[in-house]
């Protein structure tokens, strides 16, 4: 199928011009490769095999026959490595995996979202997110162990699907991060309106770190557990379970500690959500200390532009900022860079701003500027020659 050519230095040059990919010239079946596979052959040396077993391998030029074993090693070998994820990384994999649910959130977009928040450690935040959670996991590992991450939200229940994949510790999960909905705030700053609902589990009490409590609310439910005749493994999964939630319910903050973070107000504000932004805005701005920065994003312009309106109109707020930021990559190879070709238009906007006492000058105001009238001349008598 390919031609050879022998040129006058006696070297033999292949040319691709007569070779057509009519998938006739592989004598091998992809149940013959699924044979390979499951007898336990590697991906080398199915590769190889199936070179053995192509008519126009041979016949291909360098180049092609590169390109070729690259495809196919990307098929037939595996190749991972592991890494310590990061916000950065789980913010571009939600992107990937699902772009509507995460609102074109970027992980660059995502940077400038906290920064212009000034999200700094040990910080007590108030993050308002329905996007999976990636706000609120990024905010809650910046803070660290000694900041607090009070997160308000208004469906059933809060999405935290990604503060699980960024391997936090126990106590920042469920300490430091504080689950609360959004009727229970607010909306003209006086805190927490209702208190927690359960104040006691099974014989533990909120917030207070009590192992023996642990252990004898598990003596009684062992009993109970052992009455229903169930399997050893079914018997340990369900204690080890009761037991994690015992924990967990220990390290929770009770309904007056919530009152008191509220009380004190917060450092940051950040905002990202797929409601209105300028309702959210307004409900938990009276929450944010004076001389402290919030910012909200959003995918579209529009909403923002309708905040960019009712911040400018108030006077306690300053240096209000509206951008959006576009993320650019680019191939570095060997004669070939250039821009990604397949790559978002835009990673949303954000709006940024500081809140400030607004307090009246204490310059005396100057007088209104009056302006001098001018004075009207009086024509002279004429007096004739």
């Amino acid at each position: 199928n390919g031609k050879v050519l022998m040129f006058s230095d006696g070297v033999m040059k292949n040319d691709n011009r007569n070779l057509f990919d009519d998938q006739t010239a592989q004598s091998l079946t992809q149940k013959d490769i699924e044979k390979m596979r499951n007898g336990g052959l590697r991906g080398k040396e199915i590769i190889q095999s199936l070179i053995k077993n192509s008519e126009t391998f041979k016949a291909k030029t360098e180049f092609s026959k590169a390109k070729w074993i690259e495809r196919k090693a990307k098929k037939h070998i595996i190749k991972f490595r592991v890494e310590k994820i990061t916000a950065y990384d789980l913010c571009n994999y939600n992107i990937y995996k699902n772009p509507f649910k995460a609102c074109g959130l970027r992980g660059d977009s995502l940077a400038v979202l906290l920064g212009n928040a000034n999200v700094e450690s040990g910080a007590v935040a108030l993050v308002f997110d329905d996007l999976m959670g990636i706000v609120i996991a990024t905010v809650l590992e910046r803070v660290g162990k000694d900041g607090l991450v009070i997160a308000p939200y208004h469906a059933p229940s809060l999405n935290v699907e990604s503060v699980e994949h960024l391997n936090l510790s126990e106590k920042q999960k469920y300490h430091n991060l504080i689950r609360i909905p959004s009727s229970q705030i607010d909306g003209e700053g006086k805190g927490c309106l209702s208190p927690m609902k359960r104040e006691d589990l099974h014989g533990v009490t909120l917030g207070k770190v009590d192992p023996e409590a642990v252990e004898t609310s598990l003596r009684r439910y062992r009993e109970e557990i052992r009455a229903k005749k169930l399997s050893e493994k079914v018997e340990a999964e369900f204690i080890e379970g009761r037991k994690q939630r015992l924990q967990r319910f220990q390290m929770r903050h009770t309904a007056e500690e919530l009152k008191a973070i509220f009380r004190n107000k917060f450092d940051c504000l950040v905002i990202a959500t797929k409601c209105d932004p300028l309702e959210s805005l307004k409900a938990l701005f009276p929450y944010l200390l004076p001389c402290k920065n919030f910012a909200v994003f959003c995918e579209f312009q529009e909403p923002l532009v309708e905040c960019f309106k009712w911040a400018k109109e108030r006077e306690d707020i300053v240096n209000v900022k509206m951008a959006d930021y576009w993320h650019r990559e680019y191939q570095v190879l060997e004669g070939r860079t250039h821009p990604e070709m397949n790559m978002s238009s835009t990673g949303g906007f954000v709006l940024a701003g500081i809140k400030v006492i607004a307090t009246k000058d204490p310059r005396p105001v100057p007088p209104a500027y009056q302006p001098l009238r001018k004075r009207s001349r009086k024509n002279p008598e004429k007096t004739e020659p």
